[in-house]
């Protein structure tokens, strides 16, 4: 039942993005990762970081390239805190279940997007349940978007499930 409901999600979160997102071990590389569960119970966080693996050389990471995109799918809504923070960007998402981020993690050169620092708010009451899937540049290589140079910049924090109202804070 648990493959059958990986499979589906991963389908939606092609047909939305445009990318494979397809898991391929043990049999070859991958175009995306198994779906990651997190559970963030009261106090719960996670410190500013970035999702790309650049300083990782492991051999998943050369049979299948660079996390290029994330898929962040919200499973709980969060009575007080665990906002998903992007810090150089000023963006604050609240947890909304149903609710879903997509960002690329690299430029249109397939470097760092510095932008995409984020952070797990503290979870103040309740609980936070999140599924990351990562996307891989394997079998992405001709979908990930160009830009007018290799510095150009494309953050998109964008919402992707969306069946309630829910709270985006972003600078004007």
């Amino acid at each position: 039942m648990q493959e059958v409901t990986a499979a589906r999600l991963s389908a939606r979160i092609t047909d939305v993005t445009g990318l494979d997102v397809t898991d391929r071990q043990p049999f070859g590389p991958s175009s995306g990762e198994p779906f990651q569960l997190v559970n963030y119970g009261l106090g719960g966080h996670y410190s500013a970081h970035f999702d790309i693996l650049k300083s990782q050389q492991t051999d998943y990471l050369r049979e299948s390239g660079e996390r290029i995109a994330t898929f962040l799918l919200y499973l709980s809504d969060v009575d007080i805190g665990g906002h998903t923070v992007f810090v150089d960007a000023g963006i604050s998402v609240a947890p909304v279940k149903g609710m879903a981020l997509f960002w690329y993690n690299t430029n249109p050169a397939l470097e760092q997007e510095p932008l995409t620092l984020h952070a797990g708010c503290p979870v103040l009451k309740g609980h936070k349940w999140i599924a990351n899937k990562w996307i891989w540049t394997y079998g992405n290589m001709y979908r990930h978007p160009c830009g007018p140079s290799p510095n150009s910049t494309h953050l998109k924090v964008e919402r992707i499930v969306n069946r309630r109202r829910h709270n985006i804070h972003a600078p004007h």
